[in-house]
């Protein structure tokens, strides 16, 4: 988001879609989004919908940049791991490791998994 330049780590473009909001992709507020490979992905947008699109096209000095810049203002501590799927990997075990509520283990187990999602 523009707004809040904290790169936010997904397991799919599903589960990101997912969680976007139709009012924030009309009003512009994804100023990048890609895989952990690097390639772009654009947002294609309907009346009353949107869809993510792989494109050709890779960025991999860009993302390499965002991913050093938000390191450097995050609470992840350490230097900022190079390769963009230990960055995703590093910050979906933060995540996990700082979900709110903590519910009890067996409930936690049913609910998210054993640990984090890996990429």
């Amino acid at each position: 988001m523009d707004d809040d330049p904290a790169p936010m780590v997904f397991r799919s473009a599903a589960a990101a879609r997912g969680w976007m909001e139709l009012v924030d992709v009309k009003a512009g507020g994804y100023v990048a989004i890609y895989t952990a490979d690097g390639r772009k992905v654009s947002i294609v947008v309907r009346e009353n919908d949107f869809e993510l699109r792989l494109t050709d096209e890779a960025d991999h000095a860009g993302l390499r940049r965002m991913m050093r810049e938000y390191h450097a203002r995050s609470e992840l501590g350490g230097p900022a791991p190079e390769s963009p799927v230990a960055y995703a990997n590093n910050q979906l075990l933060w995540h996990w490791e700082h979900r709110w509520p903590k519910w009890p283990g067996w409930l936690s187990r049913r609910i998210h998994g054993d640990g984090p999602v890996q990429i």
